[in-house]
């Protein structure tokens, strides 16, 4: 292997006498790129990542105001220097871009490569073998993020490790051979593995446009052999690219296959054309609970204890295996003929251990404005607790019509999401056990917010739902709210749409942006 090729030194350190100044005697580049690195809370930051045959170099890009006092030395943009012999392994992301650098003396560093992943990781194992004679330690994880497996320097203070207890003993040579996306190794040393385009017409019939998802057409279709009806979410896979939501449509395809609870949506079947990302997902006649608020104004409050019932056991399933949903409101919320709820669009969704609330948090700026919590417009940092708060917003416009802070202007809005106490209004009559539900679980500090100590348990112990028999919820035995939907093409629930599903496949398509996800985005394929 020669190290010194250009396609390792992406960032040409090896002819920067600034970056070269600062090498030991005998000290030799190997590798150089542009990447992203994340901070203790989750920020994503530039660096260039350099791997000499001794060390590692976390770097900060020349920046304009650098170039500008050219007198700044290249000392200063080193932001960290790590023996190669201090590493004692690397965890890597199956599913997404990610891999964690472990340095158990000292703290991790979690970074995020698209395209580069495998040659820093290659370079980095060769250089450890060739240094300390035995091979770099290797994990893999089916998680998509991997802050649940980086230590920081809180934990190392805590004395705490994040590495996994067991690891690939693989030689350097043998990681050009590896797929790490199956931990099969590839044959004809091929990385690309095979795509198949499916033909979907073979086995569905596009019947009707249904609406505009977030990212892609929500279409209701029919089996062709079974007759059964179901919806395409289709992608277009340029659109993933350009609209930055690669991430999040990994997230929906892993969870939509591992989550299995009557009260979150389940994958049926997922797929892929040259052009399309395509899930087949249940169909939900009932439409979406913000189509029902907007024809009613407001529902009964035994209807919303009823809705609301059923969140909570969602919710909780999703805590319990560490997941926050993030994204409550009622257009992610679907309703069957028999008026029992369903969480949709999970893409949302953040991994987020909460063993010890004390540092289990998140910091991204993400959901509906009228349902963000205190926590996430201050940027403290939040947890779990956030997708309480959207519980109590969202109970409380069930029964009102509107979110209890709401304002036209958003910095007034904010500021009395932060300050303001919530108002009842005197004109619609609501139980004193419901206005505490909704009070305790819009509490502006989420240690005092209800759910803190037991999460879920807490909730469905509250006094408002003392008469739910959530055994019985979870069985949906209950027929009280059904929807009289008898023919299974009534869809007065949803607007009607004047869309030609031929021009789906009719798209102008970039094919460097289909390339770029199909580099990424593997395994696709599913069948339940």
């Amino acid at each position: 292997m020669n190290y010194q090729s250009q396609k390792f030194d992406r960032e040409k350190c090896s002819k920067d006498s600034r970056i070269l100044s600062i090498l030991e005697t005998g000290e030799q580049i190997l590798l150089s790129t542009c990447l992203w690195k994340f901070s203790h809370i989750n920020k994503q930051q530039e660096r260039i990542l350099v791997i000499t045959n001794k060390n590692l170099y976390n770097i900060t890009p020349q920046s304009t105001l650098v170039n500008f006092f050219s007198k700044v030395v290249s000392s200063v943009r080193v932001k960290r220097k790590i023996a190669i012999q201090q590493v004692d392994g690397i965890t890597i992301s199956k599913c997404g871009f990610e891999f964690v650098i472990h340095v158990p003396d000292e703290y991790d560093y979690r970074y995020s490569s698209l395209d580069f992943r495998e040659k820093i990781l290659f370079i980095l194992s060769d250089a450890y073998n060739k240094l300390l004679n035995k091979n770099l330690k290797i994990y893999l994880t089916d998680d998509l993020t991997l802050i649940p497996h980086t230590k920081t320097k809180v934990d190392a203070k805590k004395g705490i490790q994040k590495m996994h207890r067991n690891h690939l003993n693989i030689d350097p040579q043998s990681l050009v051979n590896y797929d790490f996306s199956t931990m099969k190794q590839n044959e004809d040393n091929q990385k690309q593995l095979i795509r198949k385009s499916y033909d979907y017409y073979q086995q569905y019939k596009l019947l009707k446009y249904l609406y505009q998802g977030m990212l892609g057409q929500v279409i209701m279709v029919q089996n062709i052999k079974t007759e059964k009806y179901y919806v395409f979410k289709l992608m277009q896979k340029q659109d993933v690219i350009t609209t930055d939501h690669l991430n999040h449509t990994q997230i929906e395809r892993k969870l939509l296959e591992i989550f299995d609870h009557p009260f979150i949506i389940k994958l049926v079947q997922a797929f892929e054309t040259d052009d399309q990302i395509i899930f087949v997902l249940p169909f939900y006649q009932g439409g979406d609970l913000y189509t029902h608020l907007k024809r009613e104004s407001r529902l009964k409050e035994e209807r919303v204890k009823f809705i609301i019932s059923q969140l909570i056991l969602a919710i909780g399933y999703m805590h319990e295996r560490e997941y926050v949903y993030r994204d409550l409101k009622p257009e992610n919320i679907l309703l069957d003929s028999d008026g029992y709820v369903v969480l949709t669009d999970l893409g949302l969704c953040k991994q987020l251990p909460n063993n010890d609330q004390s540092y289990s948090f998140t910091y991204s700026f993400t959901g509906s404005v009228e349902y963000i919590a205190p926590e996430m417009i201050t940027a403290i940092g939040y947890n779990r607790m956030i997708d309480w708060w959207m519980l109590g917003i969202l109970t409380y416009e069930l029964i009102f019509g509107i979110t209890p802070f709401y304002s036209d202007n958003q910095s007034q809005m904010f500021e009395s999401i932060q300050e303001r106490e919530v108002r009842f209004s005197t004109n619609i009559t609501i139980s004193n056990d419901c206005k505490d539900f909704i009070n305790n679980l819009l509490k502006k500090e989420p240690k005092e917010r209800l759910g803190y100590k037991k999460d879920s348990f807490e909730l469905k112990a509250h006094l408002w739902l003392k008469d739910v028999n959530f055994t019985e919820i979870l069985k949906k035995t209950n027929q009280i709210w059904k929807l009289n939907l008898n023919d299974p093409l009534d869809l007065r629930f949803f607007e009607s749409e004047d869309f030609n599903l031929e021009s789906f496949n009719s798209l102008q398509q970039d094919k460097t942006l289909i390339q770029k996800f199909n580099q990424v985005f593997q395994n696709i394929e599913f069948n339940l």
